[in-house]
């Protein structure tokens, strides 16, 4: 019985690579990466000892010698580059994307260029963090054909790291269109598109929030991560809904609160939850006052 309702079918096919499928990509010399150095100092050092034919900055000269500690950077995978790769992607899984072209590194860097900034639907001149494995699979999946066909350009495959870092999920073109010529100005997101992003924001939010909870405290280190992103999600949304924190200072400050007194300290203690229901006081006074809170309680517990 046709209901009328058709889903729409996806332009891309997905493929999947573990270390030893990546290892060979290496070596056939098309495999490349897109590496975020904005939560990774150090990749600016690999992209530095890689040399220019090895490694490629996606800002201009003179943007990527003043960011170049936070810029993204563009690799030539061989197995040297690999190797420390896996190393990262253990530690994030959101490190980098993969890309698999038949052009050298200059020519996926000159594409890649045209995409950095893009507009959104009000037409502000925003950021396009494509290479962020969260942002890209959102883009990919509300993307028409023939957008596709422009941001893939001279690609064949994006890859996306698995979360064990060993392997990848690759999406490629159902059916290849025939090469186009964008008009060389700002790429317009759709409403849709917009909407993808803000939730492709979020987790970044949150993943970003996982990492450095596992880098400050030991035993979050031994949380397993799927556990620990949910506490971590959670509590931002208890953080926003009940007690309306909303920058991302204010809602890191909660969780850590939440991990070091445990995730019910809004009303399991008093004070606290005086202070947050406070209406005199703003949201960064009572992040302020519970980051203090904690520092004190927790700096009497070790001197007792």
């Amino acid at each position: 019985m046709d209901t009328g309702i058709h889903e729409r079918e996806s332009p891309l096919v997905t493929t999947a690579a573990f270390a030893d499928g990546i290892e060979r990509l290496a070596a056939s010399g098309r495999l490349f990466a897109a590496v975020d150095a904005a939560d990774a100092p150090y990749v600016a050092e690999k992209a530095a000892e890689a040399g220019p034919l090895g490694a490629v900055c996606l800002y201009k000269p003179r943007d990527a010698a003043e960011w170049a500690d936070a810029a993204p950077y563009l690799f030539q995978v061989d197995s040297a580059a690999w190797t420390w790769l896996r190393e990262g992607l253990a530690e994030d899984p959101s490190l980098c994307v993969f890309v698999i072209a038949d052009t050298n590194l200059e020519g996926v860097r000159r594409h890649f260029r045209r995409y950095l900034v893009v507009q959104s639907p009000a037409g502000t001149k925003m950021n396009f963090r494509f290479y962020d494995p969260r942002v890209l699979v959102t883009w990919l999946d509300c993307c028409t054909a023939l957008e596709l066909d422009d941001f893939y350009g001279p690609v064949s495959e994006f890859g996306i790291p698995t979360e064990d870092g060993l392997g990848a999920l690759f999406w490629k073109r159902v059916i290849e269109g025939a090469p186009r010529r964008r008009e060389d100005v700002l790429y317009k997101l759709r409403p849709a598109q917009m909407r993808a992003f803000s939730k492709a924001t979020e987790e970044r939010f949150t993943d970003r929030t996982v990492n450095f909870l596992q880098a400050q405290f030991p035993d979050a280190r031994e949380e397993p991560r799927p556990q620990l992103k949910f506490f971590v999600a959670d509590q931002i949304d208890r953080a926003r809904s009940m007690h309306g924190f909303s920058t991302e200072l204010e809602l890191v400050t909660y969780v850590i609160t939440a991990w070091a007194l445990g995730g019910d300290f809004d009303t399991a203690m008093p004070a606290v939850a005086e202070t947050l229901a406070a209406k005199h006081l703003s949201s960064g006074d009572k992040a302020a006052w519970i980051s203090e809170f904690t520092r004190k309680l927790l700096r009497t517990l070790e001197e007792t």
